[in-house]
């Protein structure tokens, strides 16, 4: 890379990082609608302790060409951005949030709806080969090696004299969205960043192991192989 891409690198890295205090005040969903123009969000699986989900941005075009009358549109036309998989730890005190967020709500623009702080701790930033994943490798749609975005991070809940850590939460996120280093410029890079391969084969075996469950695997490879638009 010659000195002058050098420079104009580091000017947009200290740009993104002057403004990642405004992005991260945007919630995933937010960011998404912003980016894309639409969300919408799939549970695959869920149950009183964790949930797993995607969120899609639906293609306008795809929308255009097919016909009002297709009751399949919108099936045909989401395009995965991020696969969520949340392990709740605390939701004693926020039992009406949780149960519209186990229905289907999105969790940031609930608690942001109910006058809720949120505050998220980075645990991890990284990547995630689609050919890890057999699931991953079906939503890559390409036979060409790529690389997701991985983030952990735990979500805390605050408002008046009651504070609680309500989840942690995993989200793969496709190139087509975000890639690491966006992650890195909107939230920081966290102390973990350089963690070393057995803790990041831990995390990579435990998604392995949510995803590989026989309900959540067979519902996510038979939405997957019915969508008909690709990133």
């Amino acid at each position: 890379m010659d000195i002058t891409n050098r420079y104009y690198k580091h000017i947009w890295l200290i740009i993104a990082l002057m403004c990642s205090g405004c992005a991260t005040n945007l919630l995933n969903s937010e960011r998404i609608e912003k980016k894309f123009g639409s969300y919408g969000l799939d549970i695959i699986d869920n149950s009183k302790f964790s949930r797993v989900s995607f969120l899609y941005s639906l293609d306008s075009n795809c929308q255009k060409n097919l016909s009002d009358d297709d009751a399949q549109k919108d099936l045909h036309c989401k395009q995965y951005k991020t696969l969520a998989i949340v392990n709740f730890f605390n939701f004693n005190d926020v039992i009406y949030e949780h149960k519209k967020i186990l229905n289907g709500a999105s969790i940031g623009a609930t608690f942001k709806k109910n006058n809720w702080s949120i505050e998220k701790e980075t645990i991890l930033i990284s990547e995630f080969s689609n050919k890890e994943n057999q699931i991953i490798n079906e939503w890559s749609n390409t036979s060409d090696l790529e690389k997701f975005a991985i983030h952990i991070y735990e979500i805390s809940l605050k408002k008046s004299q009651l504070q609680l850590k309500y989840a942690q939460i995993i989200e793969i996120h496709n190139s087509s969205y975000l890639i690491s280093d966006d992650l890195i410029a909107i939230y920081g890079e966290p102390h973990q960043i350089d963690i070393d391969s057995i803790t990041l084969s831990s995390y990579k075996a435990s998604i392995n192991n949510q995803l590989e469950k026989n309900k959540v695997f067979s519902n996510i490879m038979d939405k997957l192989k019915k969508r008909k638009s690709d990133f």
